[in-house]
């Protein structure tokens, strides 16, 4: 977490200058100072007398019970760990020793924060009448700032409208499948994103909705959204890379496929491939979360896969996998050279998956999606596959 923040502001900055916008840095004497801390510095010396003795005076059982949190999951009869009830004291406690430790006023969060933030105020006005020491920052006030959660036009929250959440790590989210989810976002909705998670001039961001309205099939909204979301969270080399491989993507290669320098390459156990379904496989590929999401895509007719474009051709082009859920599917007839799987969904996503020795697979280190123990999974099939066999 400490990296990925100290990186968006290296980016942001970067970007800053290039585009003569003022950066406010820190100088010596100055009273602001721009810090990652982590709770566990504190947390782990607060011994539960002392928590008692302090949050614990502060935190009416009236008060807690009423948050939205805590009253919806009861009335719906839904049960609530310790953990989670006491989740809000603790919050406020990371905020009240920031407050006497360096005067931190305010905190900023999301709309579903809100009971959290006043819980911190009112366990910081409780401490200082009650005399602890909080010198020289006694006479400050807190307050806080809750902003509407972000969300699409459809009400959806962004990031998680498929169901997998979106991540700015590039090893939970590669730069390319960042990049494909922004270009897939609608155009009710890109004008808005644009001015929010951007740091594009409002000029800017005018000229290119008025070019994009010229031709929306074009998507230049969508794809300046995604390189400045890139950039910001992966840097301009990334960023660079990612618009080429995916200008690369709309006309793939073979050679281009086959090369062990392509990024967006997933791997999968020859023995998990050979038991697996295609719904099963879309999983294993990142494209969809579940099995039978996978088999609706299919049925859909929303699933495409690459073949040779010609015998002697290096190019390849897509043709819609199959859709009838009773034809039979051989997913080996898929595959090219009997090894790559390029599967595209809708216009835009692509995947592509390798499938490797179980021996090679190991010695990679290389990790299943949507499984912890793809060995086991490969049992769990087989026995399943038994079992429908079995008159």
């Amino acid at each position: 977490m400490k990296s990925q923040l100290h990186n968006l502001w290296g980016h942001m900055e970067e970007m800053m200058q290039e585009r003569g916008q003022v950066i406010d840095h820190p100088t010596a004497g100055s009273t602001h100072n721009r810090r990652v801390d982590a709770n566990n510095r504190w947390l782990s010396k607060l011994t539960i007398t002392e928590y008692l003795a302090t949050v614990g005076q502060c935190g009416k059982m009236g008060a807690m019970l009423s948050r939205d949190t805590v009253r919806n999951r009861l009335e719906k009869g839904e049960s609530m760990s310790l953990a989670e009830f006491n989740y809000p004291m603790i919050q406020a406690y990371d905020w009240w020793y920031m407050f006497q430790e360096t005067g931190v006023e305010l905190q900023i969060g999301g709309s579903d924060q809100y009971g959290n933030i006043v819980a911190g105020m009112d366990l910081i006005d409780h401490m200082v009448k009650n005399h602890y020491n909080a010198a020289p920052y006694t006479e400050r006030k807190p307050f806080g700032i809750t902003t509407p959660l972000l969300t699409s036009s459809a009400g959806e929250k962004f990031g998680k409208s498929a169901g997998n959440a979106v991540w700015l790590d590039a090893t939970l989210t590669k730069p390319f499948d960042l990049y494909g989810y922004l270009l897939r976002t609608t155009d009710a909705d890109v004008e808005r994103f644009l001015r929010l998670l951007t740091l594009v001039p409002e000029e800017q961001i005018r000229s290119v909705m008025v070019e994009h309205q010229t031709d929306p099939t074009k998507r230049k909204a969508q794809h300046r959204l995604a390189l400045e979301i890139c950039r910001l969270a992966h840097g301009k080399d990334w960023a660079a890379r990612t618009v080429a491989e995916h200008e690369r993507s709309r006309r793939l290669t073979l050679s281009e496929v086959t090369s062990t320098n392509l990024d967006r390459k997933s791997y999968i156990p020859n023995s998990l491939f050979a038991v697996s379904s295609i719904g099963q496989v879309l999983v294993y590929a990142g494209m969809v979360e579940s099995a039978s999401k996978g088999n609706t895509l299919r049925q859909s007719g929303g699933l495409y896969r690459a073949k040779p474009a010609g015998k002697a051709s290096d190019e390849l082009e897509f043709e819609q996998v199959p859709k009838s859920p009773t034809s039979s599917l051989d997913l080996n007839g898929l595959l090219i050279q009997g090894t790559y799987l390029i599967l595209r969904s809708g216009k835009w996503r692509t995947s592509i998956l390798e499938v490797l020795d179980d021996e090679e697979f190991d010695r990679k280190g290389l990790e299943v999606v949507g499984t912890d123990d793809w060995r086991q999974r490969v049992l769990e099939l087989k026995q399943r596959q038994q079992v429908k066999k079995t008159p």
